[in-house]
């Protein structure tokens, strides 16, 4: 299978979100699944140096419908899947799956599956799941890496220690308590106020029992061999600590930063400051390549201003993956803090880096950020505008689309315009999704009786294909109620 292929634009497209009527003020920013085979996305995960989160669904399963309306569209859901997960979809009913699902011993959905970047299970869950639950899982899979940290970096303190002393002075406190916040920077919310304190142990390094990391992440990191290379992100870390910034430890401090998950952006500039006269040596244009991950450190413009070099040396369709995946990894960042200049930025290496479907990739971040931030006067101007200007022929885009403005909009011209896209939609499909969307819109621009035949086609529908249509019932409630 070829991954260039699975990972072009289409991974930025939305889930298709089954909303309910009502304009409501809320930040979207859905879980983007990355298609491909299993050995694609944990190569893509090692390269990022991302975790893996995996769903396992089936064409019929209510609960995981509603996780992906209820759960997966959440602001704070999103933001940290995202970021810090290659997210990955595998459905019960295709054979390309079958393989993995008994690798795994899963055998019905939902599921919810949490790996290494090397495919080792850390967590799951197999039911179910609300969002405070999901966010507590995924923030205790994240806290593996500063758990390791803090794991390995007291086993070294102990082992100084030797027999001189049974437990640690309150200054030896202090500093396992800084190491391990800093472990914790830039992971999951919550993960860097862990309790550090009474984690006495003798000499001897019992230290298991004492350490506050959990009994599960401890046996999860040593089963997965999480700790190969910890010692020499140590000896690297106190270099830079004492000041010894030559650029050939600056380099490799940076890649043990991303293997264990540690921000890495500022010692990656300060590589590349060190590097201006040798920009283009074979290393620093790997090292370039390499960390092109975000759009917060430098390689990003070292890379956009020497694209033609790398279209050359690696296939054209990887490079424009490789832009593709910094701007939506960064795009995150960018909604979570308001960052207007980041989104800016985003949008100038789309234009500079010359995409092969620039524009569309830039309208897909352009929607992800407003309604992220919840902008939906300029969601709506964008998409209306895209829209107009080229010919779509795509059923669930069009309906997508359309539901998100009788949920976002109160005006009805853009509301009429809506309604011209749900029935081009249902020209080309007749189903459950986009007469749904059809119905609303109908209700919300007052033809209250077509609303009512189309909601009653669309319940109809929804039964015949055996789907759930408790929100098709519910909206149909909701006209009656209103004709009172």
């Amino acid at each position: 299978m070829n991954l260039q292929k699975h990972y072009c634009w289409i991974i930025v497209s939305f889930l298709f979100l089954f909303f309910s009527l009502g304009v409501q003020s809320q930040n979207i920013v859905p879980i983007q699944f990355t298609e491909g085979d299993w050995e694609e996305v944990k190569a893509l995960a090692q390269e990022e140096g991302k975790m893996i989160f995996v769903e396992v669904t089936s064409v019929y399963c209510p609960p995981c419908r509603w996780m992906e309306k209820n759960v997966f569209t959440q602001e704070e859901v999103g933001l940290l899947f995202n970021k810090y997960f290659v997210n990955y979809k595998v459905t019960l009913e295709e054979e390309v799956h079958e393989k993995l699902l008994e690798k795994w011993n899963i055998n019905s959905a939902p599921a919810l599956l949490f790996f290494t970047e090397n495919g080792h299970i850390v967590n799951q869950k197999n039911s179910l799941t609300k969002t405070k639950e999901l966010l507590e899982i995924a923030n205790k899979t994240l806290d593996l890496y500063k758990d390791i940290y803090v794991y390995y970096r007291l086993e070294e303190h102990y082992e100084k220690l030797g027999t001189q002393e049974t437990t640690p002075t309150e200054k030896e406190d202090e500093i396992v308590a800084t190491d391990a916040a800093t472990a914790g920077k830039g992971k999951g919310k919550g993960s860097e106020n862990e309790n550090t304190e009474n984690i006495g142990a003798n000499a001897e390094g019992d230290i298991e029992n004492t350490l506050p990391i959990s009994e599960e992440n401890i046996a999860a990191l040593k089963k997965a061999n999480l700790g190969n290379g910890i010692l020499r992100l140590f000896d690297l870390e106190e270099k830079y600590k004492a000041g010894n910034l030559k650029p050939h430890y600056l380099r490799e401090y940076a890649y043990y930063l991303k293997q264990f998950h540690l921000p890495f952006n500022i010692i990656v500039d300060e590589y590349l400051k060190t590097q201006k006269q040798k920009i283009a040596s074979e290393t620093n244009r790997q090292f370039v390549y390499d960390f092109t991950l975000n759009l917060e450190n430098d390689a990003i413009d070292y890379f956009v201003n020497n694209i033609g070099f790398y279209k050359k040396a690696q296939e054209g369709k990887k490079v424009h993956q490789k832009v593709r995946r910094a701007v939506l990894n960064s795009i995150m960042t960018a909604i979570e803090n308001r960052d207007k200049k980041l989104f800016e930025k985003a949008l100038w290496v789309i234009e500079n880096a010359d995409l092969s479907d620039g524009k569309t990739f830039a309208f897909h971040i352009k929607t992800l950020y407003y309604q992220g931030i919840g902008n939906w006067k300029n969601y709506t101007k964008i998409v209306s505008s895209h829209i107009e200007k080229n010919t779509i022929e795509d059923p669930r885009f069009l309906s997508e689309c359309a539901r998100k403005f009788y949920k976002y909009t109160n005006k009805k011209s853009m509301l009429k315009k809506a309604l011209k896209w749900a029935e081009k939609s249902l020209s080309i499909e007749d189903e459950y999704y986009n007469n749904y969307t059809y119905a609303g819109l109908l209700f919300r621009l007052g033809k209250k009786s077509k609303a009512l035949a189309a909601i009653q086609h669309t319940i109809d529908i929804g039964q015949r294909r055996k789907e759930d249509v408790s929100e098709a019932v519910t909206l149909q409630e909701r006209i009656q109620n209103s004709k009172k």
